[in-house]
């Protein structure tokens, strides 16, 4: 490993693996703000072939700090001559190294990006994240929450032997079992009360339709946990930063 890769992926290893900064890349193109559409192709043709996902190109400052960024399309559409100063979007999304990768997901479902920069306390551009990595952070999300759910951990693995399953749910079934002893306790203390009112006991089946309630709402939020609603889409075409 040349000694430029092992500082980079050093400097990768420095944060925790579930934050922007350990799901984070240092493969991506940066340009100046100076530079012309022919030299920022250029750039692009040089560094196309060693950057695995190129979904825009971050413009940056003299100190590399993040200004704004191009998508393909501008650059396509632009002349050769124009400036890439003259072309970049007025605001840009950005995260910080330490966001929960969670949030990072987050952002990317609401306004439908491809990719999105990490920058540090002076905005200093640390790489990027792209959306492959974050598909597999809503898997993974999503994987944990089902679990919590169906009372079997955070994780779900179909692969898991059926001992494993049985030794992970059985607390928490031996507690339903108990519950449903306890229930069956209160009816007979009660056996007295139904036989003097046999009317009471039409309601019985009622109650116990009832389960279907519990599970008509886990079902509701397990789609919500996999759609990740959300109504309060920003109005704005390109927002600030999130920081």
């Amino acid at each position: 490993m040349k000694q430029e890769e092992s500082k980079s992926v050093t400097e990768l290893m420095e944060y925790p693996p579930d934050t922007a900064g350990g799901l984070m890349t240092n493969r991506y193109v940066w340009i100046p703000r100076s530079f012309t559409v022919r030299e920022a192709v250029a750039k692009l043709k040089v560094f196309a072939e060693i950057t695995k996902h190129i979904y825009y190109f971050y413009v940056v400052d003299k100190d590399r700090r993040l200004i704004s960024f191009l998508s393909h399309r501008d650059l396509v559409l632009a002349d050769s001559d124009d400036l890439v100063e003259d072309l970049m979007y007025q605001r840009v999304i950005s995260v910080p190294p330490h966001m929960d990768q969670e949030e990072v997901a987050s952002i990317f479902q609401k306004y439908d990006l491809l990719s999105v920069p990490v920058v540090d306390e002076q905005d200093h551009l640390a790489g990027i994240v792209t959306v492959d990595d974050v598909i597999d952070v809503m898997i993974e999300e999503t994987n944990e929450d089902i679990g919590k759910f169906a009372a079997s951990g955070k994780d779900i693995d179909f692969h898991t032997s059926a001992f494993s399953a049985a030794k992970r749910r059985l607390p928490w079934l031996i507690l339903l079992l108990f519950l449903g002893m306890l229930s069956g306790s209160i009816i007979s203390f009660f056996e007295g009360t139904l036989q003097k009112a046999v009317a009471l006991s039409l309601f019985m089946p009622m109650i116990a339709g009832m389960r279907v309630i519990p599970a008509h709402s886990l079902s509701l939020s397990l789609s919500g946990v996999w759609l990740r609603t959300n109504l309060k889409k920003d109005s704005l075409p390109r927002p600030f930063s999130v920081n």
